[in-house]
């Protein structure tokens, strides 16, 4: 994931090791993607991570 976002994007992605298998994807302080709902795919990180850079 971290990969695909860097690919895809050009930003600077820093993995976080988080306890009892969380997963959040943020820009700065705005979580813009977790698994609540279900484990996000790459693309969908993506699309979400690109909206949020561009506010």
């Amino acid at each position: 994931m971290a990969d695909t976002l860097r690919e895809e994007l050009g930003v600077e992605v820093e993995l976080v090791p988080g306890g009892r298998g969380i997963f959040d994807v943020s820009v700065g302080e705005t979580v813009v993607a977790n698994k609540s709902a279900g484990f996000p795919s790459p693309a969908e990180c993506v699309e979400k991570v690109r909206a949020a850079l561009a506010k």
